[in-house]
């Protein structure tokens, strides 16, 4: 084989150990091993026949022919943790008879799943390592399928890793920030609609609007419901008085305090009552006007009048 060729060479380091790679000559020097701080041996042959009594060596053997119908990829998942493994206490050997078939292909198995290579960078990669392996036909077709498997189990990891799935989404709350502005709005005018409830001059115009309703009478109870319909815009919109008219038919004198409760629940400015107002007196014929005599020179009725009885 050349002046070059040796027992075992490096192939991988990993936490500061090495993965060797070498022949059944390289495990049988137990001293060799010491000096090179291995503490794992993994033989991938049958009777060699390679024993150690050092309790501080772990050592395991796979059963296998070099042959082309030999399964040595039952042996990839198992292996593959004793290498890790052991590369966590000192540098591992992995071996067979000439270091060439066997034991390459275990050490090209672990290469592909550890660093996510395909078939051809881990052989060609090991190969520059230890020029003379050369895994039979047989184990070349195991380790492309084993290439297949690693790739569809990246594959799968992909789909089920919700962090993954979640990234490649397209970001649906772009609108979010709107809706929580117009809920801001809807809120804000509802407060304001509120404070307009409040307002000192309300209490001045619902007093007005009793003394006119008690002087007009029962004429202008036909047109309570529609004269009190909303009309300022800048109000929010509130129920309608649907409830007015019927309450003005049972008592000709209405009650202040229940007045009061009608516009709490429904009152939108003092604005709609000065509206109101005047629509009411423009309706209203004078000749209706209790004491008002029909051929009176009267056109205007004052808002602001008050009458003293």
């Amino acid at each position: 084989m050349g002046h070059s060729y040796q027992a075992m060479n490096i192939i991988h380091e990993e936490n500061g150990n090495q993965l060797w790679l070498g022949d059944y000559t390289a495990a049988e020097d137990k001293p060799t091993l010491d000096n090179k701080g291995i503490r794992t041996v993994l033989t991938v042959a049958c009777q060699l026949n390679i024993k150690y009594n050092d309790q501080n060596m772990t050592h395991k053997t796979y059963s296998i022919l070099d042959s082309e119908q030999a399964n040595v990829a039952q042996f990839f998942d198992d292996s593959f943790y004793q290498i890790k493994n052991g590369l966590k206490s000192g540098s591992v050997l992995v071996h067979c008879a000439a270091g060439v078939s066997r034991s390459a292909s275990i050490v090209i198995a672990y290469l592909m799943r550890n660093k996510g290579w395909t078939y051809s960078e881990a052989i060609s990669y090991v190969k520059s390592k230890r020029f003379v392996i050369c895994p039979n036909s047989g184990f070349q077709r195991q380790l492309k399928n084993f290439e297949k498997q690693l790739r569809q189990l990246k594959e799968n990891e992909k789909t089920n890793n919700p962090k993954e799935v979640q990234d490649n989404q397209p970001n649906i709350s772009d609108k979010k920030p709107e809706i929580a502005v117009d809920l801001k709005k809807s809120e804000l005018l509802t407060k304001m609609g509120n404070e307009r409830k409040s307002e000192p001059s309300f209490q001045n115009e619902l007093r007005q609007t009793i003394r006119n309703n008690e002087f007009l009478g029962n004429n202008s109870k036909q047109d309570t419901k529609q004269n009190f319909r909303l009309q300022n815009r800048n109000c929010l919109p509130t129920s309608k008085f649907n409830n007015t008219r019927s309450n003005m038919q049972q008592n000709n004198r209405i009650n202040l305090q229940t007045m009061q409760t009608i516009y709490n629940s429904s009152y939108a400015g003092p604005q709609i009552v000065t509206h109101a107002q005047n629509k009411l007196f423009e309706k209203q014929p004078l000749s209706n006007l209790p004491g008002i005599s029909s051929k009176a020179n009267m056109t205007h009725y004052p808002m602001n009048n008050k009458r003293n009885y």
